[in-house]
């Protein structure tokens, strides 16, 4: 009903809420612009800067908010960076395993455990250790350029979607995908139910 502004006017890109509001967390970056990550633990009243000034592009949280997985690098410029993964509700940062890359996006399952994390470059990455290491799917594409993931609550269920191609599911923790046949368009951003159905 009612909205207050509460931190400073910055370009900021995404943000994600946990299961009760609680824990928030924001990323600044987009059009050659950077700048840091942002938490809040009092349901956006106050926020906290984090880590170190780079070109972020996505962020997302689990649903109790302790864990939280943001990625660095936009399209259309010469920007790469990596995936970095907190377990300490946003408060400290490490960098996972998975390569320098030019990240698009990234989903996170209710409890953490399962995330993704999409690169323009036609790389899907997948972890099921809460972030900490990671590994490559769906890379026999070509050069297509991913913009969009989304995570069901158990990680079981994802859908993806590329610039100018087509939607891909996966129904096995995003190992295995299937092309969606029909569905050529430039994709932007993609959600799924809580079950995945």
């Amino acid at each position: 009903v009612n909205w207050n502004p509460v931190d400073s006017i910055r370009q900021w890109n995404k943000n994600a809420v946990s299961g009760t509001g609680q824990y928030q967390v924001a990323c600044v970056g987009g059009n050659n612009i950077t700048g840091y990550i942002y938490v809040s633990s009092n349901f956006g009243n106050n926020w906290t800067q984090k880590e170190s000034i780079r070109n972020w592009s996505h962020v997302s949280i689990s649903s109790s908010g302790q864990y939280q997985v943001a990625v660095v690098g936009n399209t259309g410029y010469s920007v790469t960076g990596r995936i970095y993964i907190s377990s300490n509700f946003g408060d400290t940062w490490q960098v996972g395993t998975a390569p320098d890359l030019m990240w698009s996006c990234v989903s996170i399952s209710s409890t953490g455990q399962y995330q993704t994390a999409i690169a323009y470059t036609a790389q899907i990455y997948i972890s099921s250790d809460f972030g900490v290491n990671w590994s490559a799917k769906l890379t026999e594409i070509g050069n297509k350029s991913w913009n969009a993931v989304s995570v069901s609550s158990s990680g079981q269920y994802q859908t993806a979607g590329i610039n100018g191609g087509n939607i891909y599911t996966s129904s096995n923790f995003g190992v295995d995908w299937t092309e969606r046949t029909g569905n050529v368009g430039n994709w932007k951003s993609v959600s799924i139910s809580f079950t995945g159905q």
